[in-house]
């Protein structure tokens, strides 16, 4: 995953070198790093490591569907000003179901601060969204490939 997105300038593009046999052995060897850590807390902490993945993911998961249905939001309020076009279905029950799904997201980001195994999960969320914000400032297109991308060329070699 690493070497394919380092080829539509989403990853670092020393990920997206092969070796002599063909391997993208930078890409692997970074994947296998990020394992490595892992197995080094399954080695230090072997009974609250599994809390730990799984809260931290959980984060993920949460801040991934408020995204999608904030989008969604946005999405009937541009059809609504006639700035987008509709489609012939509806999400049951929206807008207010949207908002209560927020809601339910947020309820579950709070009972992560209630115990301290899964606390961490909000210590870690805010270090990964600063580290993912700053790659993307730093990853994203310069304005020469966008003038590529406008004219037809493409990204990959």
């Amino acid at each position: 995953m690493l070497h394919a997105l380092s080829h539509i300038s989403q990853a670092p593009s020393a990920l997206g070198a092969v070796n002599r046999r063909h391997l993208p052995a930078a890409a692997i060897n970074v994947s296998a790093a990020f394992m490595l850590v892992g197995v080094l807390l399954n080695f230090l902490v072997p009974d609250q490591v599994f809390v730990w993945v799984t809260s931290v993911a959980l984060i993920g998961t949460l801040w991934t569907w408020a995204i999608i249905v904030l989008a969604h939001l946005g999405y009937r309020k541009a059809v609504h000003q006639g700035k987008a076009p509709g489609v012939s279905f509806r999400m049951p029950g929206a807008p207010l179901a949207n908002w209560f799904v927020v809601g339910f997201l947020i309820v579950v980001a709070a009972l992560l601060s209630i115990e301290p195994a899964t606390r961490v999960a909000l210590y870690v969320a805010p270090i990964w969204f600063g580290l993912l914000g700053v790659a993307y400032v730093r990853m994203k297109p310069r304005p020469r490939q966008n003038m590529d991308l406008a004219a037809g060329q493409s990204p990959l070699p």
